[in-house]
């Protein structure tokens, strides 16, 4: 999937190759989401890659954690930047940086943000925050809301 997600994430490849590659990683893991909503996650990726210098591998790293570790939280964030308002999130708040990169609560922004921004993309879609590092309170309030939002399942509540 890496090969893919370097299509996605590259200036230089076709818009052809991005549908391809997109097209691929919808099908291997059972996405619920249009080819549409899933490009629209890379976009802006590449959009923060290119204007707030963020590093290309803290992308790819943070792609491939989410579509084998926690794929809930993907799609959360692909429905979120298919949005018409403005997503209230940033990549980058998304993974911790340092020696070794990890998925969670950046520790440079603060946790009244951070907690923001999860509630933010529980609302789009549901998704387990146990393999996420954080801290234990931003963890309880994230939780908190998570539970009162899908009663404490990880599935979905069903629309009446």
């Amino acid at each position: 999937m890496t090969e893919n997600i370097n299509i996605l994430l590259s200036e230089s490849t076709t818009e052809e190759e991005k549908i391809n590659a997109a097209n691929n990683i919808i099908t291997k893991y059972n996405l619920h989401l249009t080819t549409e909503e899933f490009l629209k996650v890379f976009a802006q990726a590449r959009f923060e890659i290119n204007n707030y210098s963020h590093q290309y591998t803290r992308c790819e790293f943070l792609f491939e954690y989410l579509l084998n570790q926690n794929i809930d939280m993907f799609i959360a964030i692909a429905k979120c930047c298919s949005c018409k308002e403005k997503p209230y999130w940033i990549l980058s708040w998304c993974f911790i940086p340092g020696g070794s990169l990890h998925a969670g609560s950046n520790q440079l922004y603060s946790g009244d943000i951070m907690i923001k921004m999860y509630k933010n993309l529980l609302d789009y879609n549901n998704f387990d925050i146990d393999g996420l590092v954080m801290t234990k309170e931003n963890r309880e309030k994230i939780q908190e809301y998570r539970n009162e939002k899908y009663g404490g399942r990880l599935t979905k509540v069903a629309k009446k």
